[in-house]
Protein backbone atom coordinates (compact mmCIF):
# COMPACT_ATOMS: atom_id res chain seq x y z
CA UNK A 1 0.00 0.00 0.00
CA UNK A 2 2.84 2.34 0.89
CA UNK A 3 4.55 1.61 -2.44
CA UNK A 4 1.29 2.34 -4.28
CA UNK A 5 0.95 5.71 -2.56
CA UNK A 6 4.54 6.60 -3.47
CA UNK A 7 3.87 5.60 -7.11
CA UNK A 8 0.73 7.78 -7.30
CA UNK A 9 2.60 10.71 -5.73
CA UNK A 10 5.34 10.40 -8.36
CA UNK A 11 2.74 10.48 -11.13
CA UNK A 12 1.22 13.66 -9.70
CA UNK A 13 4.62 15.35 -9.50
CA UNK A 14 5.47 14.37 -13.09
CA UNK A 15 2.12 15.63 -14.39
CA UNK A 16 2.59 18.96 -12.59
CA UNK A 17 6.07 19.43 -14.05
CA UNK A 18 4.78 18.61 -17.54
CA UNK A 19 2.33 21.53 -17.69
CA UNK A 20 2.46 23.19 -21.11
CA UNK A 21 2.73 26.96 -21.32
CA UNK A 22 0.17 28.13 -23.91
CA UNK A 23 2.55 30.90 -24.97
CA UNK A 24 5.13 28.33 -26.10
CA UNK A 25 3.27 27.87 -29.39
CA UNK A 26 3.08 31.59 -30.19
CA UNK A 27 5.42 32.93 -32.88
CA UNK A 28 6.44 36.55 -32.24
CA UNK A 29 7.60 38.66 -35.19
CA UNK A 30 8.29 42.30 -36.02
CA UNK A 31 10.19 44.38 -38.57
CA UNK A 32 9.83 46.28 -41.82
CA UNK A 33 9.44 44.96 -45.35
CA UNK A 34 12.48 44.40 -47.57
CA UNK A 35 10.97 45.08 -50.98
CA UNK A 36 7.71 45.82 -52.76
CA UNK A 37 6.42 42.97 -54.91
CA UNK A 38 6.54 43.34 -58.67
CA UNK A 39 3.51 41.11 -59.20
CA UNK A 40 0.75 42.74 -57.15
CA UNK A 41 -2.01 40.28 -58.15
CA UNK A 42 -0.68 36.78 -57.46
CA UNK A 43 0.25 35.23 -54.12
CA UNK A 44 -0.98 38.33 -52.27
CA UNK A 45 -3.74 39.05 -49.77
CA UNK A 46 -4.92 42.15 -51.63
CA UNK A 47 -4.68 42.03 -55.46
CA UNK A 48 -3.81 45.55 -56.61
CA UNK A 49 -4.43 46.55 -60.21
CA UNK A 50 -6.26 49.58 -61.59
CA UNK A 51 -9.93 48.69 -61.99
CA UNK A 52 -10.12 46.10 -59.21
CA UNK A 53 -13.02 46.73 -56.86
CA UNK A 54 -14.74 45.17 -53.85
CA UNK A 55 -18.25 45.92 -52.57
CA UNK A 56 -19.07 45.31 -48.90
CA UNK A 57 -22.35 45.41 -47.04
CA UNK A 58 -22.12 46.53 -43.43
CA UNK A 59 -24.19 46.91 -40.28
CA UNK A 60 -23.02 49.49 -37.75
CA UNK A 61 -24.26 50.02 -34.18
CA UNK A 62 -23.43 53.50 -32.90
CA UNK A 63 -22.90 54.40 -29.25
CA UNK A 64 -26.64 54.99 -29.13
CA UNK A 65 -27.85 51.43 -28.65
CA UNK A 66 -31.14 52.25 -30.40
CA UNK A 67 -29.43 53.43 -33.58
CA UNK A 68 -28.36 50.89 -36.19
CA UNK A 69 -27.05 51.94 -39.61
CA UNK A 70 -26.88 49.84 -42.77
CA UNK A 71 -24.76 50.72 -45.76
CA UNK A 72 -22.22 49.78 -48.40
CA UNK A 73 -18.48 50.27 -48.76
CA UNK A 74 -16.96 50.21 -52.24
CA UNK A 75 -13.18 49.94 -52.53
CA UNK A 76 -11.74 50.68 -55.99
CA UNK A 77 -8.13 50.72 -57.21
CA UNK A 78 -7.90 53.98 -59.20
CA UNK A 79 -4.18 54.30 -59.89
CA UNK A 80 -0.77 54.40 -58.26
CA UNK A 81 1.72 56.91 -56.88
CA UNK A 82 5.20 57.13 -55.36
CA UNK A 83 6.17 57.74 -51.75
CA UNK A 84 9.92 58.08 -51.19
CA UNK A 85 10.44 56.39 -54.56
CA UNK A 86 8.27 53.37 -53.70
CA UNK A 87 5.11 52.44 -55.56
CA UNK A 88 1.80 52.48 -53.68
CA UNK A 89 -1.66 51.99 -55.16
CA UNK A 90 -4.44 54.54 -54.71
CA UNK A 91 -7.71 53.06 -53.48
CA UNK A 92 -10.91 55.08 -53.38
CA UNK A 93 -13.20 54.08 -50.52
CA UNK A 94 -16.85 55.13 -50.96
CA UNK A 95 -18.82 54.71 -47.74
CA UNK A 96 -22.56 55.01 -48.33
CA UNK A 97 -25.33 55.16 -45.75
CA UNK A 98 -28.40 56.26 -47.72
CA UNK A 99 -28.72 59.00 -48.81
CA UNK A 100 -25.19 60.15 -47.89
CA UNK A 101 -21.90 58.90 -49.37
CA UNK A 102 -18.42 59.82 -48.20
CA UNK A 103 -15.33 59.15 -50.29
CA UNK A 104 -11.71 59.10 -49.21
CA UNK A 105 -8.42 57.72 -50.50
CA UNK A 106 -6.02 55.21 -48.97
CA UNK A 107 -2.60 54.05 -50.18
CA UNK A 108 -1.58 50.38 -50.08
CA UNK A 109 1.00 48.05 -51.59
CA UNK A 110 2.01 44.38 -51.40
CA UNK A 111 5.49 43.62 -50.09
CA UNK A 112 7.56 40.56 -49.26
CA UNK A 113 5.85 40.34 -45.84
CA UNK A 114 2.31 41.54 -46.48
CA UNK A 115 0.09 44.51 -47.28
CA UNK A 116 1.47 47.86 -46.16
CA UNK A 117 -0.44 51.11 -45.67
CA UNK A 118 1.02 54.59 -46.20
CA UNK A 119 -0.38 57.04 -43.65
CA UNK A 120 -0.19 60.66 -44.81
CA UNK A 121 -1.39 61.99 -41.46
CA UNK A 122 1.07 60.43 -39.03
CA UNK A 123 4.44 61.67 -40.19
CA UNK A 124 4.14 59.91 -43.58
CA UNK A 125 4.86 56.51 -42.04
CA UNK A 126 4.19 53.05 -43.47
CA UNK A 127 2.34 50.41 -41.43
CA UNK A 128 1.74 46.72 -41.93
CA UNK A 129 -1.97 46.23 -42.60
CA UNK A 130 -2.02 42.41 -42.79
CA UNK A 131 0.93 40.00 -42.83
CA UNK A 132 1.66 37.43 -45.54
CA UNK A 133 3.21 34.89 -45.57
CA UNK A 134 1.95 34.19 -42.06
CA UNK A 135 1.79 31.30 -39.62
CA UNK A 136 -0.96 30.14 -37.31
CA UNK A 137 -0.60 31.68 -33.82
CA UNK A 138 1.86 34.27 -35.07
CA UNK A 139 1.75 37.72 -33.45
CA UNK A 140 3.27 40.68 -35.28
CA UNK A 141 4.32 43.60 -33.06
CA UNK A 142 4.81 47.18 -34.22
CA UNK A 143 4.62 50.77 -33.03
CA UNK A 144 1.57 52.72 -34.13
CA UNK A 145 0.42 56.32 -34.09
CA UNK A 146 -3.26 57.20 -34.03
CA UNK A 147 -4.88 60.45 -35.07
CA UNK A 148 -7.11 61.58 -32.18
CA UNK A 149 -9.88 64.19 -32.28
CA UNK A 150 -11.14 66.06 -29.21
CA UNK A 151 -14.73 67.16 -29.73
CA UNK A 152 -14.84 69.79 -26.97
CA UNK A 153 -12.21 72.04 -28.58
CA UNK A 154 -11.78 70.43 -32.06
CA UNK A 155 -8.08 69.85 -31.37
CA UNK A 156 -6.01 66.93 -32.64
CA UNK A 157 -3.06 64.96 -31.36
CA UNK A 158 -1.23 61.70 -31.97
CA UNK A 159 -0.99 58.84 -29.53
CA UNK A 160 1.77 56.27 -29.73
CA UNK A 161 1.01 52.66 -28.85
CA UNK A 162 2.14 49.07 -29.35
CA UNK A 163 0.05 47.36 -32.00
CA UNK A 164 -0.45 43.60 -31.94
CA UNK A 165 -1.68 41.61 -34.92
CA UNK A 166 -2.51 38.00 -34.01
CA UNK A 167 -2.91 35.58 -36.93
CA UNK A 168 -4.99 32.44 -37.33
CA UNK A 169 -5.01 30.40 -40.53
CA UNK A 170 -7.55 28.17 -42.32
CA UNK A 171 -10.64 30.13 -41.31
CA UNK A 172 -13.46 29.05 -43.63
CA UNK A 173 -16.13 31.67 -44.32
CA UNK A 174 -19.27 31.83 -46.44
CA UNK A 175 -20.50 35.26 -47.53
CA UNK A 176 -22.63 36.48 -50.42
CA UNK A 177 -19.54 36.70 -52.64
CA UNK A 178 -18.74 32.98 -52.14
CA UNK A 179 -16.85 30.51 -49.96
CA UNK A 180 -13.32 31.40 -48.86
CA UNK A 181 -10.41 29.98 -46.87
CA UNK A 182 -9.14 32.99 -44.94
CA UNK A 183 -6.38 34.33 -42.76
CA UNK A 184 -7.82 35.86 -39.60
CA UNK A 185 -6.10 38.95 -38.17
CA UNK A 186 -6.97 40.15 -34.66
CA UNK A 187 -5.79 43.72 -34.18
CA UNK A 188 -5.37 45.16 -30.69
CA UNK A 189 -3.33 47.84 -28.95
CA UNK A 190 -1.46 48.09 -25.66
CA UNK A 191 -1.42 51.38 -23.74
CA UNK A 192 -3.84 52.92 -26.18
CA UNK A 193 -7.25 54.57 -25.98
CA UNK A 194 -9.39 56.03 -28.75
CA UNK A 195 -11.49 59.11 -28.19
CA UNK A 196 -15.16 58.65 -28.90
CA UNK A 197 -16.10 61.43 -31.33
CA UNK A 198 -19.41 62.13 -29.61
CA UNK A 199 -18.42 62.93 -26.04
CA UNK A 200 -14.63 62.61 -25.81
CA UNK A 201 -14.94 59.51 -23.66
CA UNK A 202 -11.94 57.21 -23.64
CA UNK A 203 -12.93 54.00 -25.40
CA UNK A 204 -11.29 50.74 -26.45
CA UNK A 205 -11.80 48.93 -29.74
CA UNK A 206 -10.68 45.62 -31.23
CA UNK A 207 -10.79 44.87 -34.95
CA UNK A 208 -10.82 41.49 -36.68
CA UNK A 209 -10.11 41.09 -40.40
CA UNK A 210 -10.48 38.07 -42.67
CA UNK A 211 -8.47 37.99 -45.91
CA UNK A 212 -8.48 35.34 -48.65
CA UNK A 213 -5.38 34.79 -50.78
CA UNK A 214 -5.58 36.51 -54.19
CA UNK A 215 -9.05 37.86 -53.32
CA UNK A 216 -8.76 40.53 -50.64
CA UNK A 217 -10.69 41.33 -47.49
CA UNK A 218 -13.72 39.06 -47.03
CA UNK A 219 -15.02 40.18 -43.65
CA UNK A 220 -14.37 42.77 -40.95
CA UNK A 221 -15.62 42.94 -37.36
CA UNK A 222 -15.17 45.74 -34.83
CA UNK A 223 -15.79 45.25 -31.12
CA UNK A 224 -16.34 48.15 -28.72
CA UNK A 225 -14.64 47.03 -25.52
CA UNK A 226 -15.71 49.85 -23.18
CA UNK A 227 -19.36 50.18 -24.15
CA UNK A 228 -21.75 47.26 -24.71
CA UNK A 229 -19.47 44.92 -22.69
CA UNK A 230 -17.29 44.23 -25.69
CA UNK A 231 -20.06 43.29 -28.09
CA UNK A 232 -19.73 43.70 -31.84
CA UNK A 233 -20.48 47.21 -33.13
CA UNK A 234 -19.67 46.76 -36.82
CA UNK A 235 -19.80 43.83 -39.21
CA UNK A 236 -18.81 44.12 -42.86
CA UNK A 237 -19.01 41.28 -45.41
CA UNK A 238 -17.93 40.99 -49.03
CA UNK A 239 -20.92 41.26 -51.36
CA UNK A 240 -19.20 41.12 -54.76
CA UNK A 241 -15.81 41.86 -56.32
CA UNK A 242 -14.07 42.15 -59.70
CA UNK A 243 -10.35 41.58 -60.33
CA UNK A 244 -8.60 42.60 -63.53
CA UNK A 245 -6.08 40.34 -65.23
CA UNK A 246 -2.52 41.15 -64.24
CA UNK A 247 0.31 41.15 -66.78
CA UNK A 248 4.02 41.68 -66.24
CA UNK A 249 5.55 43.89 -68.92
Amino acid sequence: MKQLCIFILCLIIISCNDTTNPNDNIIKTTGNYIKIKEDQSNDVLLPLKKGNFWVYKFVYDTTDINTIMYGYDTLTVTGDTLFSGENFFILSNANCVSPVCMDYKIFLTNTNNGVWFHDLFTYNLNYLEVKYPANNNEIYYSEAYKWLFHSHDTSYNYLKAERQLKIETNQYLTVEAGNFNCYKFIESYNNFKLYDLGNDTLTYYQSIYYYALNVGKVKEEIYHITYFKGRETKKEKLLTYTLKEYKLY
